[in-house]
């Protein structure tokens, strides 16, 4: 959706982190083969949805607000994650490098959006930017209240 957006609103470094995602691709084919492929039908059904988002970013006029929602969806999966964290009895299912990095991305890419003036960025960063934040920090408090355990 990224590619397409980029285009559009003629952004070439969108247009590349549309294609940093084409590197993940080889990871479906590597997860459709683990536990024998048990996975292989929900990889392909998400494959598909996801392919239908380009599809629906070349088609749809209003781009920005399709970007939005799919930005959305995202920012509904950080929280998500979060709500997950908070019920754990412990910090095992989180990577806190990714919310780390994520914070970082976030970070910029307001700063990017602040640059210029790209409005769905500037809606969904500081957002992102808050989840990422609270996440850590219930991640943190968790962690140390197993060590004093």
């Amino acid at each position: 959706a990224m590619i397409p957006y980029g285009i559009e609103a003629k952004m070439l470094n969108v247009v590349f982190v549309g294609f940093q995602v084409l590197i993940y691709v080889h990871l479906l084919f590597g997860a459709s083969k683990v536990n024998g492929g048990a996975h292989r039908k929900l990889i392909v059904r998400r494959s598909l949805q996801f392919l239908a988002i380009p599809i629906l970013m070349i088609v749809i006029p209003e781009k920005d607000y399709f970007l939005l929602a799919l930005l959305v969806v995202i920012a509904g999966m950080l929280v998500s994650a979060y709500r997950e964290l908070k019920v754990a009895k412990n910090v095992e299912s989180v990577e806190p490098k990714f919310f780390w990095a994520l914070l970082v991305n976030g970070l910029f890419w307001t700063g990017y959006a602040w640059a210029t003036d790209n409005w769905p960025f500037l809606v969904f960063n500081p957002i992102v930017i808050v989840i990422t934040i609270l996440t850590l920090k219930l991640y943190y408090t968790k962690k140390r209240a197993v060590v004093r355990a």
